[in-house]
């Protein structure tokens, strides 16, 4: 599922909005944050899914 902020226009462009007022208006430093933001939630991922999970087939 699609988080909603993405679903809805007015709402992604409230979101980004927000996020160019925390740095008073600093696009480099928004997208710094973004990019920062989205590298601590792929380690968190890698660190949830395991490095070893294979799908193997059914023995037969």
């Amino acid at each position: 599922m699609a988080h909603p902020a993405l679903q809805n226009p007015d709402e992604l462009d409230r979101t980004i909005e927000l996020a160019l007022a925390e740095v008073d208006g600093d696009t480099l430093q928004a997208l710094r944050n973004l990019v920062m933001r989205q590298r601590e939630l792929e380690m968190e991922l890698s660190r949830t899914v395991s490095a070893g999970y294979v799908r193997r087939r059914p023995a037969a």
